[in-house]
């Protein structure tokens, strides 16, 4: 079941959206370590919900400041299985996924200048995740809660041609990005420099 949709407020917009998914032999999945991969798990259910708000306001030069704020359950329900890999454990009733994390924010902004390049600040909050060892879910078992800022700003060098520098996760959270899962306890990158070229078309 789902339902949502986007409603003039202001100068702005605003959006919403609900869902929830009742699911038998649910294919959840889960990250290895900190990379992008994600390898396949199956359980016997699950039960996942969530619902969204965000705004949007435009301001000139195509630029914008938005916020987005989400709640999610994600249960699963009996054994952790891996392709063709036995049970990890005994059955259990519902317990938290391990990627679940009932509240998320994050806002930002892009403001473009009159030399075709930018500055833009983006801002993440989490509650924190959960493990099997929550049971029932609560938000008092969650793991490191965290705060994460980043910060761009693009020079234009030529055309179509703009020089990057970014600052990732500006107040060096660390934070659980997989917790006591089939990958173990792995955290978020530090803080990070990047320096780049973007082209555009």
């Amino acid at each position: 079941m789902e339902f949502g949709g986007h409603l003039p407020a202001g100068e702005g917009e605003l959006g919403f959206r609900v869902w929830q998914k009742n699911a038998n032999d649910l294919i959840d999945d889960t990250q290895v370590g900190v990379t992008a991969l994600h390898q396949d798990i199956n359980y016997a259910a699950g039960r996942l919900s969530a619902e969204t708000l965000d705004y949007v306001l435009p301001v000139p030069r195509g630029g914008r400041i938005y916020a987005n704020v989400n709640h999610t359950v994600s249960l699963n329900e009996g054994c952790e299985t891996q392709l063709l890999a036995p049970c990890f454990g005994q059955s259990t009733g519902f317990t938290p996924a391990d990627h679940e994390q009932h509240w998320s924010i994050t806002d930002g902004f892009l403001f473009n200048d009159r030399h075709g390049g930018w500055f833009s600040g983006d801002m993440e909050y989490g509650s924190g995740l959960s493990s099997a060892f929550c049971s029932p879910a609560t938000d008092d078992c969650k793991e490191t809660p965290h705060i994460t800022l980043a910060v761009e700003k693009g020079i234009e060098v030529g055309k179509n041609v703009a020089l990057t520098a970014r600052i990732r996760n500006l107040l060096n959270d660390r934070y659980y990005v997989t917790l006591l899962n089939a990958q173990g306890n792995h955290f978020a990158l530090p803080r990070t420099f990047d320096l780049g070229l973007k082209f555009g078309l």
